[in-house]
This record gives C-alpha cells, structure tokens and sequence, in this order.
C-alpha cells in the first residue's frame, strides 16, 4: 500500500535542528550541508618552489564561505570534512609569470597522499605556453570524517611565479 508523507520541515529528535525544508513548490532546502568555496582577493606572493600546496586564504566574501562543520587551517591550506560520505570536489588555479615551456599540474590531495591514483586527482598541461595559465580540476571522493583536503601544483624547473587571484577551491557534500 502507498503512503503520502506530507512534512514542510524536518528535524532531528534531540535538539530540534532544521535539517530539511520543503516550500510550497516541492524545492528542498539542506540547511546543514557541508560545503566550501576558498579564494585570494589579490595574488599571492612569489612562489619558490617547484611543488606547492595553493595557499587558500579568503574563506569569507567575494563569493567565498565555509559551511556546515567544514573547517579551514590557514597553515596548511586544508580543508577537514566533518562527515563522511561521497564529496564533488574541484579547483581553478591561474599560475602567473610562469617560464614557458615548462609542464604545470595541479591535484586535488586527500590526507597528503599523492602516491596513489584513489587519492589523488590531477590535470596536466604539457606546456605553458605563455606566462599567464589556467588549469582546473574535479572529482568525486569519498572521504571519512576528518579527512583532510588540499589543492596542489607542481610547476617543472620554475621557482619564480605567482597564483592569480583568480584562483578557487570548492566542494560540497553529495551524500
């Protein structure tokens, strides 16, 4: 036998958190869905190294924030999922006054592995042909609670370039 549930809010037993919204046009609203979007607002500073976490500083503002227990450590440059469960993650990073001719890569890393390919995602651009490149990447991860996040780059032979502001990390929370 079919049953209809009719509910505009749902919430959890202990605390009475909002959890879910359903409005009058059927549109369900997660309010605690954890989720991220981290920027610069000006380039950084000149890198120095040929391999580089991207350091992320803006987590507020310009289109930026930090949701549902996400946490952000401005010295690593990580972020620390609070729940477990599948992630869609992705990033655009601008490197500036690179040499050309060099390979430029970017990965997404979790927990600071980049030996295996299940925890890693990358994007490499055999030449940079210009001073000025954009590359980006996504996944999917499943992540446990307190698994770690990071964006990174490796540029070949440069130790003399700069992240665009135009550079961002995101993800949220799939399920």
């Amino acid at each position: 036998m079919a049953s209809i549930l009719k509910v505009n809010t749902i919430q959890d037993a202990t605390n009475s958190n909002t959890a879910m919204t359903i409005d009058a046009n059927g549109n369900v609203f997660r309010s605690v869905l954890p989720s991220w979007r981290l920027g610069f607002t000006s380039s950084s500073d000149t890198q120095t190294s040929t391999e580089t976490t991207v350091p992320f500083a803006v987590t507020s503002g310009n289109n930026c924030f930090i949701k549902g227990g996400v946490t952000y450590d401005s010295s690593s440059y990580e972020i620390t999922v609070p729940v477990a469960g599948v992630y869609m993650l992705g990033s655009t990073v601008r490197v500036d006054s690179g040499t050309a001719g060099n390979y430029l890569l970017i990965r997404i890393v979790k927990n600071g592995v980049t030996t295996k390919k299940a925890d890693t995602y990358y994007h490499l651009i055999d030449d940079m042909s210009s001073v000025y490149h954009s590359v980006g990447v996504s996944g999917i991860f499943d992540c446990s609670a307190n698994d770690t996040l990071r964006v990174q780059t490796v540029v070949q032979s440069d130790t003399s370039w700069h992240y665009d502001e135009a550079s961002y990390f995101w993800g949220y929370l799939v399920g």
